[in-house]
């Protein structure tokens, strides 16, 4: 187990664990603009902000599931540490966890201890991008891409902490019905499996989208194949053929939160075969994941029927962002046709192994198609993701299949079981060149230090702008308004236009606008811009507009560190890379 989560850390953290002078004291800057929106929000909880806001401006509402970023914030605030620490270390954390118990498992699955080390290798299958495209993603319309499960989890976000959560409950359901067990046990460690799916609902909606339409399949398939239930489960493949020649029209009609409930309809007969049979465990577990689901599942809805403008356009904006042929098939072949080796090696022998493989080939490509059928919640990111849990599907009824029904010594393996075995890791294999073009690029391995003495002297600075009131604080165009937020928590004229609005949108879209024309007085008023932090390296741009209105209220002296990324907008500094530099807080008349 232990070499398995070392493993794991270096193959997927490398870039974290091997740079600067502490480990995970970087925040790897690949996609960061996208973190660093997302670390706003504990930027604020550390700093003592707790409120469901816009994060830059501190104004507005944030409707974004936000638990995970809450809980980082408060433990930086804690324990008196940065953001980006706190982010690090606690992904790190629920990933380790993650690892330790699924090789805990597959070891106890197949009774050989050399199982363990297939938990690192569920994570480090690929694409195909490098037979696609040349590269360890494959990129398809606007900004949607198809990569390896390192895509995700070496990002250590909330994405990553859902899967990680998420897998934890299948390890938990696997542990309770794949071994044996006393009815008890089995029932406790089901609601806490269901509880923590739930509770991803809070931190990433797509992770507990996924989680509840694969499990939802898997206990579905399961009553139908065991029971010999050939009817049921001829209706479940017609309910799915109903969803994509209705759902767009229900979409229509209802909106997309509806449409992704209905989406669960095809996996119905089955749950209703267990209810029936089994009635209070499955209120017990249905409303386990419920309750713990509520309160983002309430917020949105309530903010939804409020008309909330920034939930209207995110909804609108999910365009482009569906998965395509045949590169799709490309990519889904080396999990994919395990997994259907693995239904037609278990589907006499094991009802759940066979429930398993089964829900993993279809809630995948149904899920990855919610865009065809009416939902359009980012196709692609469910297919990732699916991706990243089909795959320890894999491992899982691969160790199950090779050890003994009873938990005894583990048997000799079938003859079957050899060749699937083989044909899935020659597929994996197959994709490590993704895994080799990835862990070489130099832009994964790039990461930003929050404790240079440039962003220190930024730190200290832009916090004295924070001064209980509305007033927000504008960066010059040599600052990143990103790393300043999460630097200092102070408030700023910046904000993400797909994560959340300000209460004045139009106001700092002016001002945003300006920033990279001619800045007036006006604009800066209508938006509350009473401070303004400036880079003695910068040229002035629209600072000089104006600077006869400035009062200084503090500054800072720095050295540039030219060997580091600094957080600066490229270009934009005229200043010798090395020269002596301040960082000044003006307070705007």
């Amino acid at each position: 187990m232990l070499a398995a989560v070392l493993l794991h850390a270096v193959v997927q953290w490398n870039a974290l664990l091997f740079v600067g002078d502490a480990p995970f004291s970087h925040l790897r800057t690949y996609a960061s603009p996208d973190q660093l929106g997302y670390m706003a929000i504990s930027a604020d909880v550390a700093h003592g902000n707790w409120a469901r806001v816009e994060p830059y401006t501190e104004t507005g509402l944030n409707t974004y599931p936000r638990l995970y970023y809450t809980l980082i914030g408060a433990l930086a605030g804690l324990f008196h540490i940065s953001p980006v620490l706190a982010w690090n270390l606690t992904g790190a954390l629920l990933q380790s966890v993650m690892v330790g118990g699924l090789a805990a498992l597959l070891v106890r699955l197949s009774g050989r201890r050399w199982a363990a080390l297939g938990a690192p290798l569920a994570f480090l299958v690929g694409v195909g991008g490098w037979l696609v495209q040349g590269s360890w993603r494959i990129t398809l319309e606007a900004h949607a891409v198809l990569w390896g499960p390192y895509g995700v989890l070496t990002i250590l976000n909330a994405e990553a902490a859902g899967l990680s959560i998420g897998i934890g409950a299948l390890i938990l359901l696997a542990f309770a019905w794949l071994t044996p067990r006393t009815p008890r046990t089995r029932f406790l460690l089901t609601v806490a499996a269901a509880a923590l799916v739930g509770v991803t609902a809070n931190g990433q909606t797509y992770s507990f989208l996924m989680l509840v339409y694969l499990v939802g399949a898997i206990v579905s398939l399961h009553a139908l194949i065991s029971g010999r239930r050939w009817v049921l489960l001829g209706l479940t493949g017609a309910l799915l053929a109903a969803m994509y020649a209705l759902g767009p029209l229900a979409a229509g009609r209802l909106g997309q939160l509806p449409t992704l409930v209905l989406g669960l309809t095809p996996f119905l007969p089955g749950i209703a075969v267990i209810a029936v049979r089994h009635l209070r465990p499955t209120l017990a577990t249905a409303g386990a994941c419920a309750a713990l689901a509520a309160p983002q599942i309430l917020t949105t809805v309530r903010d939804l029927g409020s008309g909330d403008p920034f939930l209207t356009y995110r909804v609108a904006s999910n365009k482009n962002l569906g998965v395509v042929f045949p590169e799709t098939l490309v990519a889904m072949a080396p999990v994919a046709i395990p997994l259907l080796l693995l239904l037609v090696v278990t589907w006499r022998r094991d009802p759940k192994l066979a429930a398993a493989s089964l829900a993993g080939l279809v809630v995948w490509p149904y899920g990855a198609a919610n865009d065809v059928w009416g939902a359009n919640a980012e196709p692609y990111r469910f297919w990732i993701d699916l991706l990243v849990v089909a795959s320890v599907i894999v491992m899982i009824v691969l160790a199950a299949l090779a050890g003994a029904p009873d938990g005894g010594p583990a048997p000799r393996r079938p003859a079957p079981l050899r060749a699937v075995t083989a044909a899935t890791l020659a597929l994996y294999a197959l994709t490590l060149p993704d895994y080799a073009l990835w862990v070489t690029n130099p832009s994964m391995r790039a990461t930003w230090n929050p404790h240079t003495p440039r962003a220190q002297a930024v730190a200290a600075t832009a916090s004295r702008a924070d001064d209980g009131t509305s007033a927000l604080l504008l960066p010059d165009r040599c600052l990143n308004s990103q790393t300043v937020k999460v630097t200092s928590g102070a408030p700023l004229a910046y904000y993400r236009l797909g994560m959340a609005w300000p209460a004045d949108r139009a106001a700092v879209d002016r001002v945003m606008g300006q920033t990279r024309t001619k800045l007036t007085l006006a604009a800066a008023g209508e938006a509350g811009v009473r401070y303004v932090l400036a880079d003695s390296a910068c040229d002035q741009g629209w600072l000089a507009d104006v600077r006869d209105h400035l009062d200084e209220v503090t500054s800072a002296d720095y050295t540039p560190r030219p060997d580091l990324i600094e957080g600066a907008a490229p270009g934009a500094s005229t200043a010798p890379a090395d020269a002596p530099q301040r960082i000044t807080l003006y307070r705007l008349r």
